[in-house]
């Protein structure tokens, strides 16, 4: 007998019941009103300190930044706030001006139009680790993986190997007289030859080369930056944060959650940020007409519009993000579901000419839903964010790496990993991501919200807030709680990131990350410029290897 299915909406009181959930007159709970008044109480010393007079106005607090904000749910006791001392705002200074030229230097901007002439190469289908792990029933992260590209060529097969060695071996035991009377011995020295010499014409690849040619990736026929920047508002919410990531090549999301659920002020934050991104830019003092006119059209496309999956409250969103410029739409839920391919369905119908990226897929036949229903890209990492609870309390194994290995041969668009992507570069590509999205990676620094203010205990270690985008701080700052004042359903967690010496701009902290691809390139014995990304996910056979405790370790500094 087939399982009777209870549909709740036909429930007559479903509605009368999160009307009192939400809005019920019901007493805010003490701990978090007390709370609520010392958090203002920090963050209102930002009024009381004087600004030092040699400060660019660009790094303080701009009307449109969500600012730096504090919640009941933030572990602030102890704290206040201090300006950055000024060695780390001028070393911030000076890291984003010079890392903002090396983003835009021509040789960079050569190897982005190379790749845009030869177009997207999507990853081929190919048997490797994954599957087998997958047919008894484990699941492998990314984590769990590494790649061994010392036993495996990456253009010669196993086969072709073993016929080498075979013939090796031959010539070994043969002297030279015998061979030279043999023509069939003549010809397998022939084969080795020139199977040798093929190997010693391999160009050794070299970190200043590869960092002057990427990494890129392409969406919708456009190069960027492989690595990009996700939806949290502690990372993202700020003028300074937007211009700084969209001058270098790295798309990022302007998010819907927090104070930013109102998308009049999504809109606003936008606006500020594209009034900012123009061919009079200091920093393209000097370029032809055509490189300004180049370079300017790959900045405003990097700001990305964070949409509900909801084609009614996406349309909305969506209409105020075009009217300021904004041409790159995410419609963005966490959890499973067919809404997201009617949402972008939607969304590509009203805008023909925009970057649809739709997410999270969770599963092979919602990620091709999507691709037929418009999509540009994908994104991947169902509850598996760096500060994300939602595997945990749902007792979910995150599945990006599998989802990654199995869309090979069947997407036709570029897929970006979430979920620990950006910690595992480098494998990622390996499974068949043409993207990686980090937040945290990116926390800590001048351009986060707040600008030169921070939080300090002890006047030595300067924090910035950094919340899931699900923790109860950021559900209480979207207004997403019960009439009781708790959060409505935690999916992550509160904490700080530390400013580190050195990396005080973001700018930085993503050509760390571009450095660590162009290794890892290396290794693989990849010499491709601007084609790396394509060429490591396209190595065949796979060089990918589920590790070992031991090799972890040996990973790691040893």
């Amino acid at each position: 007998m087939p399982l009777e299915i209870y549909d709740y909406r036909d429930n007559p009181y479903v509605e009368d019941f999160k009307k009192f959930v939400r809005d019920s007159e019901t007493q805010i709970h003490p701990w978090i009103q007390r709370r609520e008044q010392e958090a203002r109480a920090i963050t209102d010393q930002i009024s009381t300190l004087e600004i030092p007079a040699s400060i660019d106005t660009e790094f303080l607090i701009q009307q449109e930044d969500q600012g730096l904000i504090l919640t009941p749910f933030d572990n602030f006791d102890g704290m206040r706030v201090a300006i950055l001392p000024q060695e780390h705002i001028e070393g911030a200074r000076i890291l984003r001006e010079f890392n903002l030229r090396l983003a835009n230097h021509p040789a960079r901007i050569h190897a982005m139009q190379a790749l845009e002439a030869r177009g997207f190469i999507a990853p081929i289908k190919m048997e490797g680790v994954l599957d087998s792990e997958a047919e008894k029933r484990r699941l492998l992260q990314l984590a769990d993986l590494g790649h061994a590209i010392d036993l495996t060529d990456g253009t010669i097969s196993g086969e072709q190997l073993t016929k080498l060695a075979d013939k090796i071996k031959i010539l070994r035991e043969t002297d030279n007289d015998a061979i030279n009377a043999s023509s069939e011995l003549q010809k397998i020295q022939q084969d080795v030859e020139i199977t040798i010499q093929q190997t010693e014409s391999k160009r050794q690849s070299h970190r200043t080369e590869l960092l002057a040619t990427g990494p890129f990736t392409l969406i919708k026929g456009k190069a960027f930056s492989y690595i990009q920047a996700g939806a949290m508002p502690d990372i993202t919410a700020s003028v300074i944060m937007g211009r700084t990531l969209a001058k270098m090549l790295v798309p990022f999301c302007i998010p819907e959650i927090g104070i930013y659920s109102d998308p009049n002020k999504q809109a606003a934050l936008a606006k500020a940020i594209m009034d900012g991104l123009t061919e009079d830019d200091p920093l393209l003092a000097g370029r032809s007409p055509e490189e300004k006119k180049y370079i300017v059209s790959h900045w405003r496309q990097c700001p990305i519009g964070v949409t509900e999956v909801n084609p009614d409250k996406a349309l909305k969103r969506a209409e105020l993000l075009s009217e300021v410029g904004i041409t790159w739409l995410r419609p963005y839920i966490h959890t499973v579901g067919g809404d997201i391919i009617t949402t972008t369905r939607e969304l590509r119908r009203h805008y023909p000419d925009a970057i649809i990226e739709a997410g999270q897929v969770s599963s092979i036949d919602i990620a091709l839903g999507c691709e037929y229903a418009g999509a540009d890209c994908l994104n991947s990492g169902v509850g598996s964010g760096g500060r994300c609870t939602t595997a945990l309390l749902s007792q979910l194994i995150p599945t990006n790496a599998l989802l990654s290995w199995k869309l090979r041969g069947k997407l036709g668009i570029p897929l970006k990993g979430e979920g620990g992507a950006v910690d595992e570069p480098i494998v990622s590509a390996l499974t068949g991501f043409s993207a990686v999205n980090g937040s945290g990676k990116f926390g800590g620094v001048i351009e986060n919200p707040g600008g030169i203010f921070f939080l300090t205990r002890d006047g030595r270690t300067f924090l910035k807030p950094y919340r899931g985008e699900a923790s109860q701080a950021s559900k209480y700052l979207s207004g997403k709680t019960y009439a009781t004042g708790i959060p409505f359903v935690p999916e992550g967690e509160e904490a700080f990131k530390i400013l580190v010496p050195l990396e005080e701009s973001a700018t930085q902290k993503i050509v760390n990350q571009w450095t660590r691809v162009n290794l890892g390139a290396i290794v693989l014995g990849i010499d491709a410029g601007p084609h790396i990304i394509s060429a490591m996910q396209n190595l065949d056979p796979s060089p990918l290897w589920q590790k070992s405790r031991t090799a972890a370790y040996l990973q790691d500094t040893h």
